[in-house]
């Protein structure tokens, strides 16, 4: 921050400065190489009666038909790839939860398998200490 009539607190601060400028500056030079000129058409009425301007080379029927032709085609290429990527998207959405159903219903087969398996092994248990019981009792 300057105060008129003090010196700035360090000279980094105009460098910075300066290169931040010289870098917005090129940033901007680059968008307007890389950028083709943009073409306005405007449905005016004096272009809709038939008086337009022969010289200029935007105003001609058959530039503004292709323009228009071309906006209608880019309009329905982009449609059809709306579609498009809405259904594979659909689809991808579709075979995940697909997936996720089968491994929910393989995991709750195996949590009944195990369910069981533990249940038996509780029994097999209980039997065993039973049968312990039984041969303490007779070797005693």
């Amino acid at each position: 921050m300057k105060v008129a009539g003090e010196a700035s607190e360090t000279d980094s601060e105009d460098e910075e400065e300066r290169a931040r400028r010289l870098a917005s500056e090129s940033h901007q030079q680059m968008l307007r190489k890389d950028l083709p000129p943009l073409i306005v058409i405007r449905n005016t009425p004096a272009t809709a009666s038939g008086q337009e301007d022969k010289s200029s080379p935007v105003s001609r029927p058959d530039s503004c038909r292709f323009n228009t032709l071309l906006q209608q085609k880019l309009q329905e290429s982009n449609a059809r790839l709306c579609a498009d990527v809405n259904q594979s998207l659909k689809q991808v959405y579709q075979n995940a939860a697909r997936d996720v159903r089968q491994a929910t219903a393989h995991l709750n087969n195996s949590q009944t398998g195990i369910i069981n398996a533990s249940h038996s092994i509780r029994l097999i248990l209980e039997d065993l200490k039973s049968v312990s019981e039984k041969i303490d009792i007779i070797t005693s």
